[in-house]
């Protein structure tokens, strides 16, 4: 399982406040990747909180089921608010601030697209006047004309980014991966040359070795399986630094 939030950052022209108007009716277009085989599904998938069907097994329920049509294999995903609820403020628009908007809780599938749609909300700036059921869907953007503070007011520039949060990859586990390797890293080659003269000093290879692999696997950069020992270790010393500045999130390609 892991947990997979939408951060998005957007252009607020004269309004602010923006954010969604009703969460429990919002609907979710979602594309997704099986994370077996990785194929992408071709369409959007709509998704709601209020939906839920029982996992097979009897393991509980989910807001969206789905079986790959390629290799078979069975995925869940729920949708988790945050708190307090995003809420976008011509402050963030001036930043360039992306905002965390939901988390999807994910087995099996990892979402790899987004359509905003409709049911958004924002407000005036100077008039505080009300703008409700705004549809993103063409070009992701939405113009209109506020009467009262007689300007015209805008949405646009909308971008989004997928992100896996911080205590999906930094688990107790992984932690302890990025520990052990910190510790052994300046001993590895000792520990290499002996490898073969005692099972001790083999099990402790066969350790760092099985930890490099798992900190490969959680570096988003492609070449990760290319990198040396030292770089991998130096890596995933900076990207957990990375993430925890991020309030806890790790950020990939941002999308418009």
């Amino acid at each position: 399982m892991v947990k997979i939030a939408l951060q998005i950052k957007a252009n607020l022209d004269n309004v602010t406040d923006f954010h969604i108007e009703s969460f429990d009716d919002f609907i979710w277009y979602l594309k997704l990747d099986c994370t077996k085989c990785h194929t992408h599904s071709d369409t959007y998938h709509d998704i709601n909180i209020k939906q839920s069907s029982s996992i097979s097994g009897s393991r509980g329920e989910a807001n969206f089921l789905m079986k790959c049509k390629f290799c078979s294999q069975e995925a869940n995903l729920n949708i988790e608010p945050v708190k307090p609820p995003m809420n976008y403020t011509t402050d963030d628009s001036d930043n360039h601030t992306f905002k965390t908007l939901v988390i999807f809780e994910c087995r099996g599938i990892e979402p790899v697209d987004w359509q905003p749609g409709d049911g958004w909300t924002c407000q005036g700036v100077e008039s505080s006047t009300k703008f409700g059921q705004i549809d993103l869907s063409e070009n992701k953007e939405w113009m209109d004309y506020d009467e009262k503070a007689k300007q015209p007011v805008a949405i646009n520039e909308l971008e989004f980014k997928f992100v896996k949060t911080f205590s999906s990859i930094f688990n107790s586990r992984n932690q302890f991966y990025i520990i052990n390797l910190i510790s052994m890293s300046s001993n590895n080659s000792s520990v290499a040359s002996s490898s073969s003269s005692s099972s001790s000093n083999s099990n402790t290879n066969n350790t760092y070795e099985s930890s490099l692999d798992q900190l490969r696997s959680l570096l988003p950069n492609s070449n990760a399986k290319g990198m040396s020992d030292y770089d991998v270790v130096r890596s995933a010393t900076d990207y957990i630094q990375t993430l925890m500045k991020d309030t806890g999130t790790d950020s990939s390609n941002d999308k418009k």
